[in-house]
């Protein structure tokens, strides 16, 4: 049950930030000169480090993983 949950999580989170993502555009400077753009943008990193937590300590956690230092490092 829990590894379901968690599955729907990081799903939700994914369609989300790529719903945001699409309504961003690809062109970030047209992203920034709208109003309300930047927090648009702020809004998408947001969703993206959700999904990326979910990911980093509950998903590797229940399939037995280790995370290790270049997986942290933010490059």
């Amino acid at each position: 049950r829990d590894e379901r949950l968690l599955a729907d999580r990081i799903a939700r989170g994914l369609a989300g930030a790529e719903e945001r993502a699409r309504t961003i555009g690809p062109a970030l400077e047209d992203a920034m000169a709208r109003d309300g753009g930047y927090t648009d943008l702020l809004l998408l990193r947001d969703q993206i480090g959700g999904v990326r937590t979910a990911v980093a300590e509950n998903m590797a956690a229940t399939l037995g993983l280790r995370m290790g230092f270049n997986a942290l490092d933010g490059d």
